[in-house]
């Protein structure tokens, strides 16, 4: 067996430490054998090792170097599948709109070569960026085809992360018991493919949906499990996402002190990681805490601090929460004038949230061009149910909210209140 196939069924394993130093000597044997081809392979192999244990610039260092190396040597085949990591470790980087570009690119790269299984890791790729940046029509088309792709050339693995995706964007239009539906199915088939992180995933976004169903002490029970399977297979990436939702959601218990803990612990992990993103968020929540401890000026320092971050990557959905929190804090002041402005602004964006959820992707397929004039279709509702697949417990909503624009703006303004508040 070669060093490289070593190193494959290592990471297989989850030996993630052991898969590195085989691929780190193939490359050193590649190099010196000056087989370029191969030299991409093991490069992008390293990337997304890199990528599993957090070290988010690394991994776009090796995968920018597979990428320009693939296309020197005119390597079409694998060419779709590095622009796809390229993206994921770019959007996780906090840049959104180059990820984009990337999934679009690497799109037309996998039509072209009839690459299904490249075409469905992109269209899921770009259904969680589209998410990110507030076009959620978008995403649950995206979402929807990487769906059906998985499903048609049996990619279970595949299957199960793209659930846990139709769940995080089941949550974000509000449609809580849905995004609960999707996200069990997909962790019981983490469970039988043997993925663990993708377990972890779907139990971390699991618990995002039980805080929405008011279900508290079964989010933080989901939040612990999927940490300590992030701890387990050394995913440092998963662990501080996790531990800044297991910070909001003992917040919102009222544990202050644990929220606090973990939350900061959390900031300590995102920001040695490069996650711009979730360290924006992360400084909303240790806002919110500040402010429940009656530290407004320390809750107003971290709001400014989150809202700078949530600008710089683009997610406008997280500003519109901390405009709002910064409103509230403001109208909790008596300082009418300011609250008025921010809550402008939070209306404003709303608006241009909806607006961009609209707007159709030329590289998005749809059946007919009267869908650029229709909601995303319900995608969760779609979904059958997996024998097996664990209720959520408790469990008090029978039927999925419509997505925000359906109910006006301030509705979704509404919504956005109750997620920012205990």
């Amino acid at each position: 067996m070669t060093l490289q196939r070593l190193g494959e069924f290592s990471q297989r394993l989850g030996q993630v430490r052991e898969a590195a130093e085989y691929f780190e000597r193939a490359l050193a044997i590649r190099r010196a054998l000056k087989d370029e081809r191969a030299v991409s392979r093991t490069l992008d192999a390293l990337g997304v090792l890199a990528l599993m244990r957090g070290q988010l610039g690394q991994a776009v260092e090796f995968f920018t170097e597979a990428l320009a190396i693939c296309r020197a040597t005119e390597d079409a085949e694998i060419e779709p599948s590095m622009l796809n990591n390229l993206a994921y470790a770019t959007f996780a980087r906090g840049q959104p709109m180059a990820a984009l570009s990337l999934c679009e690119e690497g799109l037309t790269q996998a039509r072209t070569n009839d690459d299904r299984l490249s075409e469905g890791a992109l269209l899921s790729t770009m259904g969680r960026v589209c998410g990110c940046l507030g076009q959620v029509q978008q995403a649950a088309h995206c979402l929807e085809q990487a769906l059906a792709i998985a499903r048609e050339i049996g990619n279970r693995p595949g299957e199960g992360r793209v659930l846990c995706l139709v769940g995080e964007l089941a949550y974000m239009r509000g449609q809580t018991a849905a995004a609960a539906r999707a996200l069990e199915q997909g962790i019981v088939i983490a469970q039988r493919v043997g993925d663990r992180r993708s377990e972890a995933e779907a139990l971390d976004e699991l618990g995002q949906a039980a805080v929405g169903l008011g279900q508290l002490e079964r989010a933080t029970l989901s939040f612990r499990q999927a940490l300590a399977i992030n701890q387990e297979v050394e995913d440092r990436w998963g662990e501080g996402q996790t531990l800044s939702n297991l910070g909001w959601s003992t917040y919102l218990q009222g544990q202050h002190d644990v929220a606090e803990n973990a939350s900061r612990q959390a900031l300590a992990i995102l920001r040695e990681l490069g996650d711009r993103r979730a360290e924006g968020q992360t400084l909303l929540t240790l806002g919110q805490i500040a402010r429940a401890q009656g530290q407004d000026a320390e809750a107003e320092r971290l709001y400014a601090e989150a809202l700078t971050v949530l600008r710089e990557v683009g997610d406008r959905r997280s500003q519109a929460r901390t405009l709002l929190c910064q409103g509230e804090l403001a109208a909790g002041r008596g300082q009418s004038v300011e609250a008025a402005r921010l809550y402008e602004q939070t209306l404003e964006l709303a608006q241009a949230i909806q607006a961009a959820d609209v707007a159709p992707s030329p590289w998005v397929r749809t059946e007919s061009a009267d869908d650029e004039d229709t909601e995303a279709p319900p995608l969760v509702g779609q979904v059958p149910v997996e024998r097996g697949a664990p209720a959520l417990a408790g469990a008090t909503v029978s039927g999925a909210d419509p997505p925000a624009g359906g109910r006006g703006i301030w509705t979704w303004i509404k919504r956005l209140r109750r997620r920012s508040s205990p």
